[in-house]
């Protein structure tokens, strides 16, 4: 890992409390990306300072500037603009940014629920040829399920080293807010 990386990793981490890194990595799985980019975080903070400078040079330097006070005073009036303004582009790129992995997750479920039904036919018919229920869900899997076959052989897997088929398939339907699943 290069020292940038490490560097947007560890400014990713610095924005997300300790309280909210679980709830964040189970919403990361709910839209496939199975790690927090903490990188990715990182990068939206210095992306952002681009336009707060060109804000603040344009449009907020010049303001402070004509009021004629003195240096302290201006000193902490800019501090506290830019802080105001680099918190509210942080807050519009990280709404965009919550969006976009929303219409992600809502992506998602709906392909799975699509074939869901033909997946789950294809588990009986199995079930039926008299294999057992985890080698029904393994023989099941199929590509053309797409985002579900994948999600299922994540749980075939753990059913398969020795996990319970209940909590492993509990733990897959938590992943997505749909009430088919």
């Amino acid at each position: 890992m290069s020292y940038s990386e490490q560097l947007l990793g560890s400014v990713g981490k610095a924005f997300v409390f300790d309280r909210l890194r679980p709830g964040l990595r189970e919403y990361f799985l709910k839209t496939g990306i199975p790690d927090v980019p903490y990188n990715f975080i990182g990068s939206l903070f210095w992306i952002s300072v681009l336009p707060v400078a060109f804000l603040f040079i344009s449009r907020l330097w010049p303001f402070i500037i004509d009021k004629e006070l003195n240096i302290f005073v201006e000193f902490l009036l800019a501090l506290v603009l830019w802080t105001l303004a680099h918190s509210a582009v942080l807050l519009m790129l990280g709404l965009l940014f919550y969006f976009y992995l929303d219409m992600k997750i809502y992506s998602r479920t709906k392909k799975m629920e699509t074939v869901l039904p033909d997946f789950l036919r294809m588990v009986s018919e199995n079930l039926k040829g008299g294999m057992p229920f985890e080698k029904a869900l393994w023989g099941s899997i199929k590509p053309e399920f797409g985002v579900l076959s994948h999600e299922i052989m994540l749980a075939a897997k753990k059913v398969m080293t020795g996990q319970d088929v209940d909590e492993s398939l509990l733990s897959f339907t938590q992943k997505y807010d749909s009430p088919m699943m």
